[in-house]
């Protein structure tokens, strides 16, 4: 299984607003559905069914712990854009305020 990564410019999301909302939530429930169909998984049917079983048991083991931090690494990205989008925003808001002062002066 692959896990489908893709980075997303925030200067694309302020932009393009619906299509980047739209290309962030797809995003997330790629790597949701990755993770639900490794949760899914009937272990016991599983084992029961293999040759291996040790072998079998490692390799459900390893695709759960690669998907653990999967979602670490997701969870920062989205810490770090959720940053930058507060942090554009107060920029933009304080712009905004300096702007409707210096209006309020010059009128």
């Amino acid at each position: 299984m692959t896990i489908y990564k893709d980075v997303i410019d925030l200067g694309y999301v302020l932009s393009n607003d619906t299509q980047a909302k739209d290309k962030i939530i797809t995003v997330h429930m790629i790597v949701l559905r990755e993770y639900f169909n490794i949760l899914k998984t009937d272990i016991n049917v599983l084992l029961s069914q293999s040759n291996d079983r040790e072998s079998t048991l490692n390799s459900y083991i390893a695709q759960l712990e690669y998907r653990y931090k999967i979602a670490l690494e997701n969870s920062k990205t989205l810490q770090m854009q959720r940053t930058e989008l507060t942090q554009g925003y107060d920029d933009s808001n304080k712009k905004l305020t300096t702007l409707k002062e210096k209006l309020s002066t010059d009128f």
